[in-house]
């Protein structure tokens, strides 16, 4: 299952199993609608449980997206925020390079508002 709320200048991403052909759809329409902000934000994705992998054809339109929108993000995304309870440890600093813009994970929904408080602040 995909969710995507907005609060202000954060937006939350959830995902949970299971996980459809019609999630992934909405996922990446909702990767691209990042394309039409002009007010920094920030993203906090959240996934707290193993989920099985992501279609290989969304995982390569996912890539497509950021490739295409990453010189706009670059300019507007304040930072991420991932929010893992279970699961292998991140490279925060890969991802960061990869993306452009600082990235945290944390264990738990309410640190990661936290952390987005931090990036909207500037403190980080």
């Amino acid at each position: 299952m995909f969710e995507t709320k907005t609060e202000g200048a954060i937006l939350w991403s959830v995902f949970q199993d299971p996980w459809s052909e019609k999630d992934g759809e909405a996922y990446l329409a909702s990767l691209q609608s990042l394309g039409d902000r002009v007010d920094p934000f920030v993203l906090i994705s959240v996934i707290e449980e193993v989920m099985e992998p992501m279609a290989p054809e969304h995982r390569r339109e996912q890539a497509i997206i950021f490739k295409k929108l990453k010189p706009h993000l670059q300019k507007i995304c304040l930072g991420m925020v991932r929010v893992r309870g279970n699961g292998p440890p991140p490279d925060d600093g890969a991802l960061s390079r990869g993306f452009g813009w600082p990235v945290v994970t944390v264990a738990t929904r309410e640190e990661g508002q936290a952390q987005a408080e931090l990036f909207l602040t500037g403190v980080v």
